[in-house]
């Protein structure tokens, strides 16, 4: 089935990603045909292109805009098929002299992080969020993530909406700007 699919690409992902994993399975996993892995990794880019942008992951878009931050919406790793809520390709230079598990930075994920990724009344991410951040820094991505419950803060009666509007300018900007040029300062 697709689900299982889907988790068999993760799987021989990790194993090609890391080291060690890869020491112990390489044997099992030149048993897998080209033909079967093209049809694990399109199975997984399929589902993670059908993704619903949810009314944070706008809104943190629209604010990245009002920043000025060149970014791109649903980038996908062509690589890994994992697509990213928000990637910002346009580094500082300092940023781009730094490394990520020993390979260039590619770019600054930004992951818009739901209820859905986390455990029900916690703040512990699930599983297969864990992975996806874990599997992104091994590709070479920076990776921060905009949690819902710090975005909800700017909302529900405590701001004025322009109140909210600028603290959720100044929560971005802090975010990502040790990674990237900010152009417009705003709050």
């Amino acid at each position: 089935d697709e689900s299982g699919l889907r988790q068999a690409h993760q799987f021989m992902l990790s194993c090609e990603l890391d080291v060690d994993l890869s020491a112990v399975t390489q044997e099992s996993l030149n048993k897998i045909t080209p033909q079967n892995r093209d049809l694990c990794r399109d199975a997984f880019a399929s589902a993670a292109s059908q993704a619903i942008f949810s009314g944070l992951h706008k809104d943190v878009s629209e604010c990245f805009k009002v920043l000025g931050i060149p970014f791109l919406k649903e980038a996908l790793d062509k690589d890994s098929g994992y697509t990213m809520d928000v990637l910002i390709t346009e580094l500082m230079d300092e940023t781009v002299a730094m490394t990520v598990e020993g390979d260039e930075v590619k770019g600054l994920a930004v992951e818009v992080d739901g209820p859905s990724h986390f455990m029900r009344d916690s703040k512990r991410p699930l599983g297969h969020t864990c992975l996806k951040r874990r599997h992104l820094r091994a590709l070479g991505y920076l990776v921060v993530s905009v949690n819902y419950w710090d975005w909800d803060v700017f909302h529900h009666g405590r701001m004025t909406p322009l109140e909210g509007k600028m603290a959720k300018l100044a929560h971005l900007r802090d975010l990502v700007g040790d990674f990237v040029h900010v152009p417009n300062k705003i709050a």
